[in-house]
C-alpha cells in the first residue's frame, strides 16, 4: 500500500512540474485548427507549448498539443495545432504545459 501512495505522490509532483506559468489570452477555432494565444507575465524565459482537448464533427473528440516555443520574458506568441476533423468545440480549456 505503502509503495503505491508514494508512486501516485511522485505522479502528481511530475504533473504539477508539467503546467507552465503562462497565461492563455486568447483562443480562435477555424475548421480544423485551434489557434491559442499565450503570454509569459515573468521576467524568466520558459519553453512551452499547449495543450487542449476538443470535440470534433461526427461526435469524436482528440487531444491536441501544439509545438513548443521560447518565451523571453513579457513576450506573446499564438500557437495552432491541427485536429483530425473539424473542431466543433472544446472540451477541456486550453493549457499551458511545458513540454
Amino acid at each position: 500500500m505503502k509503495k503505491i501512495l508514494v508512486l501516485a505522490a511522485a505522479a502528481l509532483t511530475t504533473l504539477a512540474w508539467a503546467t507552465s506559468a503562462l497565461e492563455v489570452t486568447g483562443v480562435h477555432v477555424a475548421g480544423t485548427q485551434i489557434s491559442v494565444t499565450l503570454h509569459n507575465p515573468s521576467s524568466v524565459e520558459e519553453s512551452a507549448a499547449f495543450r487542449v482537448t476538443v470535440s470534433e464533427a461526427g461526435g469524436g473528440q482528440e487531444t491536441l498539443q501544439s509545438a513548443a516555443v521560447t518565451f523571453v520574458g513579457g513576450s506573446t506568441h499564438t500557437l495552432t495545432a491541427t485536429a483530425a476533423h473539424t473542431i466543433v468545440g472544446i472540451i477541456d480549456e486550453p493549457e499551458p504545459i511545458n513540454p
